[in-house]
């Protein structure tokens, strides 16, 4: 069939047929347009092909034809169906029907069956218009498994800090759990005798100012210790359905109220709902933590954004999100920015680079196990004297429950 007849149809326009010779194919006047077209798919890395709407082939380059095992010239003009097992045949026939239906790009990973052998490819397929706008074809290009393979290294050295990093976030919850409970057992007393010493002597009294800082640093050792057990609380969680822009201006008030002077904010919400599985009151908690952290980052003022959107991931990548669809809040600020060697230990538990008793350095790694429950992920960009960007990804709920 190299050299036979291709048929091609098209609902459109009249019922045509076309030889592998481009003149006819493309008609005399775009022979040399389709020349230049198979010489830049001869020249193109990795396999290429270029099939009709029927998925005939109308033209692969060398690596496609090696990949085969085959002359060029005995693919031409034949179809999946002559070259790979049936099942395999039909679903790249789907997808590249798919690409000339609906008119736009399509990458998947693909198992391709050769011989006696399966390789993994990264097929990219996208469809090519004649002059007037007509779908005429489809062109696939193959990466090649040993791009693939680095790629899914990358994403599995990711995975795995990741996994680290949760296992000694869990550990130091634990740690700092226990702390906080002993410590809880030590202060009780404290305040409670210094609170009724405190009623019992006068104002005037010499040790009146003495007791009362005993009693206000009591006071701010309990809520750091309310802080350690948060963090390390392994509390079941109260998901319910929660929709994002919604929580996001519930709690706006008091995100405003609690700005100092010379900070404004901004919001931009995506017109659409974007609903997930979330506990609100942890979730207001991450808000107010990223709020506290960008204004301790804007001490001559600015101005912080809050924007919500929604983002499709097709694949494991090195983001380490598995595929899906996900609600997702950026929460940026016009501050100091963060130091590139500050950078990888923000979400560590009691890292600050703050100074001063109410550095606590649980702010973010609050935040970052929180997002962590909600099976989430948050990612930061920052450059010193650019501020900072956070960015929290949260599966979305589809359809109604």
């Amino acid at each position: 069939m190299g050299g036979g007849m291709v048929e091609i149809r098209d609902a459109s326009v009249p019922v045509e047929r076309y030889t592998n010779d481009s003149s006819i194919l493309f008609g005399k006047g775009r022979k040399e347009e389709l020349d230049i077209m198979q010489r830049m798919i001869d020249a193109m890395g990795g396999c290429v092909s270029l099939k009709d709407v029927h998925g005939s082939y109308l033209h692969v380059n060398k690596a496609f034809a090696d990949l085969l095992d085959l002359p060029a010239g005995e693919i031409v003009g034949k179809n999946d169906f002559d070259f790979f097992p049936e099942a395999d045949a039909h679903s790249y026939r789907y997808a590249d029907k798919w690409v000339t239906d609906s008119r736009e790009s399509d990458e998947r990973d693909w198992h391709v069956a050769l011989h006696n052998s399966c390789r993994v490819f990264r097929v990219h397929r996208a469809p090519v218009f004649d002059e007037g706008g007509r779908v005429f074809g489809v062109l696939s290009t193959f990466i090649s498994g040993a791009f693939l393979n680095a790629e899914e290294e990358a994403a599995r050295a990711e995975l795995e800090k990741r996994l680290h990093e949760s296992r000694k976030l869990e550990a130091v919850g634990r740690f700092a759990g226990t702390i906080a409970h002993d410590m809880n057992n030590l202060l009780t007393p404290i305040l409670a005798c210094s609170t009724l010493l405190l009623d019992g002597i006068d104002e005037k009294e010499p040790s009146y100012r003495e007791l009362m800082m005993i009693r206000q640093a009591g006071a701010s050792a309990r809520d750091m210790i309310e802080r350690l057990l948060a963090f390390s609380s392994n509390r079941s969680l109260d998901m319910q359905r929660l929709e994002l822009n919604g929580l996001v201006q519930q709690f706006s008030d008091l995100l405003e109220a609690t700005l100092p002077d010379g900070v404004d904010i901004t919001y931009s919400f995506i017109n659409a709902p974007l609903e997930f599985n979330g506990d609100r009151v942890q979730m207001e908690q991450v808000l107010m933590n990223l709020l506290v952290n960008a204004c301790k980052a804007m001490p001559d003022g600015g101005c912080i954004s809050i924007s919500t959107c929604r983002v499709g991931v097709h694949d494991l990548g090195r983001s380490g999100l598995p595929s899906g669809v996900y609600a997702c809040l950026h929460f940026s600020d016009t501050g100091v920015g963060i130091p590139q060697d500050v950078l990888p230990h923000i979400f560590e538990p009691f890292f600050t680079t703050g100074a001063g008793k109410k550095a606590s350095g649980l702010g973010l790694a609050t935040v970052y196990w929180i997002v962590q429950q909600h099976h989430g992920f948050i990612n930061v960009s920052s450059k010193e004297g650019e501020g900072a960007v956070f960015t929290i990804f949260l599966p979305l709920v589809m359809g109604r429950q």
